[in-house]
């Protein structure tokens, strides 16, 4: 017999939601750490940032040129010490990064439909009134501007 999905459900919360939980708080804290970083970034001139791994826990570094501005979280001592050995090429420019963000979602969008006339062929242009060049047949006359009185 079939278990029903809610209890399914409240079933596994009590099982695995003492282990899910913590995860859970870290990856967001993690993720809330990184989105301060880009923030920072964005307001410094040259401003870039990468991770890298301080004493077993990921660390947002905040980078003007070469020199190390803040670290998310906090680090304790000099940031510059900690993070001499950093890779250049590993860092990010913060504004290449809201930039892919926003074309991801405006890829993401619904297209347009194409018009009818495009859609259907020449049976949409016949119906609607189009020539073969997809021109109006019976065009109205042209506007006059301002100019020609």
């Amino acid at each position: 017999m079939p278990v029903p999905a809610p209890a399914l459900l409240a079933r596994w919360a009590v099982k695995y939601g003492p282990l899910v939980v913590p995860v859970a708080k870290r990856l967001y804290e993690e993720g809330r750490f990184r989105q301060l970083a880009i923030l920072h970034a964005r307001t410094i001139v040259q401003g870039t940032f990468s991770w890298e791994m301080s004493s077993g826990q990921r660390v947002w570094v905040v980078w003007s040129g070469d020199e190390v501005v803040a670290t998310y979280p906090e680090v304790e001592g000099t940031p510059d010490g900690l993070f001499l050995g950093a890779l250049a090429d590993r860092r990010l420019n913060a504004n290449d990064v809201v930039v892919r963000r926003v074309k991801r979602r405006v890829a993401a969008m619904p297209r347009p439909s194409l018009p009818a006339r495009l859609r259907r062929g020449a049976a949409a242009q016949d119906e609607h009134g189009l020539d073969e060049s997809g021109a109006w047949r019976d065009a109205p006359p042209p506007r006059l501007s301002r100019s020609d009185g």
